[in-house]
């Protein structure tokens, strides 16, 4: 950066004033003496790099990055103005241009270490971890105590599905900074990769205290105390409640009946889209649509929470199904609908959807998605697809597909008149088979105790585990693995071979 000064306007000494501010966090001061910069002097690069800084540290990425493109225009040779515009565009899903700053970075200076960690975790975000491991290793060998690099490294090493190895990188980088809740939390989801379920989801507490998740936290406190096992359960109530995913709900309102088992009273409060499938839910007293005034009760715990609550390991998985069950009148009704049948039915899940407001899992989200085209490969084969796909794009793109010139399987367009999901329910138990990506679907099939054919991307979720076949969460749910980053033909082939195997026409 080039600091200087003009007449009696002290430019480098407001410059130094603001990056002090930035560091302590003080950004509401550092935007006013940034801007008395920018006010004398509207090109000074310094200036409009810190205001980039502050954008990006207040979450306005797109604001960031376009600062940080202006400070390259003005300084080119700056590798650090490179290094922060690769910074800015990961979080926007911006990958390819991310990478070409952070390369323009490390042209300008090989040696310098944020330049060399930002390349590689854009190559991780752009689902290439074994250059990224290659990396951080290199940056390790002249800073072995970064514990941004080994952090980093782990969750490389679990895109690996080296979860061991990935657990020893996290204990390094905790080691550096033990208090750091962010590398806690994916220490944690290493620890449950691994099956190590007591430490993982003890370790995955810590993620209440990052920044995306302590605000909910905050907000949920009820003005009764969080329960994690530490008190017992007879003749208390409970009031569960939802955390993330729709999935992650499916998963863990599980654990309801244990606390029943235990003498509570369960109360749990969900949004509207699952009141009706709750109030099937074993264990449960009163469910609560979200925003609706919550009954009295001793304790609270989030959904997520309860598997450390109850000590979980892979041998104590409460894993009975169903635990939630479909309506039967509705269940008859899709039926009718369906009309007599001539064929077995399985239903079709491809895509998870996108999250907008979250462009910095659109990569993930991508990996996990199979495109549409790929359906082709199950043509033929003498059974009756039934679509369950919820969600834009994908619904609006079936939707818009022309059966008739269409050359993959039939498949039949239904999914526009699931209102909620006990409608889902209903229609998965109106079929024979779901196949699914990894979406809420394989949860909700799982835990009705429906069969599921779940088709997985190479490096999974953590609750898939590593190599199983199988789920110690869901015994009717078998797991369709890619063996390499992006090969969805392996799993539909060995798919394609199940179907015709399970249902020979």
């Amino acid at each position: 950066m080039v600091i200087y000064s003009t007449g009696t306007f002290d430019t480098g000494q407001h410059l130094r004033r603001a990056a002090m501010l930035i560091q302590q966090g003080q950004f509401e001061q550092a935007w006013t003496t940034v801007h008395e910069v920018l006010n004398a002097e509207p090109g000074n690069a310094s200036a409009v790099q810190m205001r980039g800084l502050i954008y990006a540290n207040l979450g306005h990425m797109t604001e960031a990055a376009d600062d940080f493109r202006t400070a390259v225009a003005l300084t080119p040779n700056d590798p650090v103005a490179h290094n922060n515009l690769g910074n800015a565009l990961r979080p926007l899903g911006l990958w390819e241009e991310a990478l070409a700053a952070c390369e323009r970075a490390l042209a300008l200076a090989p040696d310098y270490p944020d330049a060399q960690l930002s390349h590689a975790n854009a190559l991780l975000d752009m689902g290439r971890p074994e250059e990224a491991v290659a990396g951080y290793d290199r940056l390790l060998q002249r800073t072995p105590r970064d514990p941004r690099a080994l952090a980093n490294r782990g969750l490389a090493l679990r895109s690996l599905n080296r979860s061991a190895d990935a657990v020893e990188s996290f204990a390094q980088a905790l080691a550096v900074d033990p208090g750091n809740p962010q590398i806690r939390a994916l220490a944690g989801q290493a620890h449950l990769a691994a099956g190590d379920l007591k430490t993982g989801f003890a370790l995955f507490e810590s993620r209440w205290s990052t920044p995306t998740m302590a605000g909910y936290l905050q907000s949920r406190r009820f003005g009764r105390p969080q329960w994690l096992g530490q008190a017992p359960l007879q003749g208390r109530t409970l009031l569960l409640h939802s955390e993330q995913g729709w999935g992650d709900i499916f998963q863990f309102c599980r654990y309801a009946a244990v606390a029943a088992e235990q003498g509570a009273r369960v109360l749990i409060e969900v949004l509207k889209p699952a009141v009706a499938l709750m109030r099937t839910l074993k264990g449960v007293s009163a469910v609560i649509e979200f925003g609706h005034p919550l009954p009295e009760f001793d304790f609270h715990c989030p959904v997520m929470s309860l598997p450390h609550a109850f000590g979980a390991t892979l041998e104590t998985i409460p894993a009975e199904v169903p635990y939630l069950s479909a309506d039967p009148a509705k269940v008859a009704r899709w039926r009718e609908r369906l009309g007599p049948g001539t064929r077995p039915r399985v239903g079709l899940v491809w895509s998870s959807g996108v999250r907008p407001d979250q462009p910095e899992l659109a990569a993930a989200n991508g990996r996990r998605n199979l495109p549409f085209d790929k359906l082709k490969a199950l043509a033929g084969l003498p059974v009756e697809f039934v679509s369950l796909q919820k969600g834009e794009p994908a619904e609006a793109e079936f939707a818009a597909v022309d059966q008739a010139a269409w050359d993959g399987p039939p498949i039949r367009n239904v999914a526009r008149d699931l209102g909620d999901w006990a409608d889902t329910a209903a229609l998965i138990a109106a079929l024979d088979l779901v196949v699914t990506v990894d979406t809420a679907i394989p949860h909700l099939a799982g835990a009705m105790g429906a069969p599921v054919w779940l088709m997985n991307r190479f490096d999974p979720c953590w609750r898939w585990l590593e190599t199983r076949a199988d789920s110690p969460w869901y015994p009717t749910l078998r797991l369709f693995r890619q063996p390499a980053m992006g090969d969805w033909d392996s799993v539909l082939a060995e798919l394609r071979a199940e179907l015709a195997k399970t249902f020979p026409g």
